[in-house]
């Protein structure tokens, strides 16, 4: 069970409120993440979400892709001129992608049905996956960025 944090005083308009938003957090992320103010919205919306009973361990996620929104259609040029490796960690791309999607739909799966094993085992393998969850997310971004910064130098080579 995740604990989560809620100015609501009523369970169920807690829960009612935190899908609400949690839907509206996923469409505007999809949808208008893009546009001139998107990021500062995200960022209000993600917030909103924590606040009525969301949860603490979607903040972090929630969190970095506000930060990763604020690049979208900005140059790339702090991470072409110190970021010397990035060729390397463009390959690296889409495999992490992967990795942390699935680590992240694991987490989640454990977290919603559980594991038949005992509690303690199913802690401790929950505590693997949400390190390795915290662990991915920054470096994903990171080699994201690279990729994108080495598309745009050479789009042969990030393909």
């Amino acid at each position: 069970m995740e604990t989560a944090l809620t100015i609501v005083p009523n369970f169920l308009w807690t829960g009612i409120l935190a899908v609400v938003f949690g839907v509206i957090v996923c469409m505007w992320a999809t949808l208008f993440v893009q546009r001139k103010y998107g990021a500062s919205i995200l960022l209000i919306l993600t917030l909103t979400v924590f606040l009525v009973g969301g949860g603490f361990a979607p903040i972090f996620l929630s969190l970095l892709a506000v930060g990763t929104a604020t690049r979208i259609n900005k140059p790339l040029n702090w991470w072409r001129d110190r970021f010397p490796g990035r060729a390397s960690a463009a390959r690296l791309w889409p495999s992490l992608l992967i990795i942390f999607v699935i680590v992240f739909w694991t987490a989640v799966g454990i977290q919603v049905f559980g594991l038949p094993l005992d509690v303690a085992t199913t802690a401790g393998i929950m505590v693997i996956f949400s390190l390795a969850m915290v662990i991915l997310m920054p470096i994903v971004v990171i080699v994201g960025l690279a990729y994108d910064a080495q598309r745009l130098i050479d789009p042969q080579k990030a393909s």
